[in-house]
């Protein structure tokens, strides 16, 4: 099939095509395409409406395969006067004709631009709320990390208290520990008078040997229970500090990566909502 019979249509703004001459014209008289449609083929410089070339009529010219616009009925010699006024006419025609048809290409194409900017404004739009709502997520999750501050702040007061309950028991071990040495110095000395007055008896030197040494005895096992204690008290302390200190950095490693988290999300919403602002002005 010969080139010159495969025409082009413009159909929403767009070239479709090629057909053939004949197909066209059923397309055109069948309501599928308007009657003004622009068309074109190989070796036209500008589209043209349909209905210059009367494809309209369910006669139209087709010779050889290769229509012309419809040619306009013979004027008489006597009118030569007049066929500057009918060419310009035409032309004119012409013209109103190409700019309509442009017109509508243009408004054609201005609405899907306009459909893509609308398209882009709801996809920005889903992406701000999807944004707001990870936002308030975030600000739940730090608001949950605050309680859990709370409550290790808590622990760690109930903590010093029992170290200072501690260290309470720790001064009365020690004022005990105080209080037996006196006795045991108080012996002592009780025990060097005996040994020094020469008309008192060996049994109550003996006696006193004995308060003595129980009272040493005493003092060294109160001394070895305050040791222990004092230990004991020690390295529970250590355990609790070593374990707030543990639980704080992790809360503050929590922290700070929900607030890294919340300041890219803030400026990844300042962005979309940038782009919003420009998409409704270009709309």
């Amino acid at each position: 099939m010969s080139s010159s019979n495969q025409w082009f249509f413009a159909l929403n703004g767009e070239r479709a095509g090629p057909v053939d001459i004949q197909t066209l014209a059923g397309m055109i008289q069948s309501g599928r395409l308007p009657a003004d449609v622009l068309i074109c083929r190989e070796g036209m410089e500008e589209w043209m409406p349909a209905d210059n070339f009367g494809l309209t009529d369910e006669k139209y010219s087709d010779s050889k395969n290769n229509l012309t616009p419809q040619a306009a009925a013979p004027i008489p010699e006597k009118e030569e006067p007049n066929k500057l006024a009918y060419g310009l006419a035409a032309a004119l025609v012409l013209i109103i004709t190409i700019s309509i048809g442009y017109s509508v290409t243009q408004s054609k194409k201005h609405g899907k631009e306009v459909s893509g900017l609308k398209t882009q404004m709801e996809k920005l739009q889903k992406n701000r709320d999807s944004l707001s709502s990870r936002s308030s997520e975030v600000s739940g999750e730090l608001k949950k990390l605050k309680g859990i501050t709370n409550q290790l702040h808590n622990k760690e007061a109930v903590a010093n208290k029992k170290l200072d309950d501690l260290n309470g028991n720790n001064e009365k071990l020690r004022s005990d520990n105080k209080d037996w040495q006196e006795k045991y110095a108080k012996i002592q000395n009780e025990l060097d008078q005996i040994k020094n007055i020469d008309n008192e008896s060996d049994e109550k030197v003996k006696l006193a040997n004995q308060r003595a040494a129980k009272a040493e005895q005493n003092a060294k096992s109160i001394q070895a229970q305050m040791d222990e204690i004092i230990k004991k008290a020690q390295l529970q302390a250590a355990q609790l500090q070593k374990q707030i200190g543990e639980k704080d950095e992790q809360r503050k490693n929590q922290i700070a990566a929900l607030n890294r988290e919340k300041d890219e999300l803030l400026a990844d919403l300042k962005f979309s909502k940038t782009n919003l602002i420009a998409a409704t002005k270009m709309v």
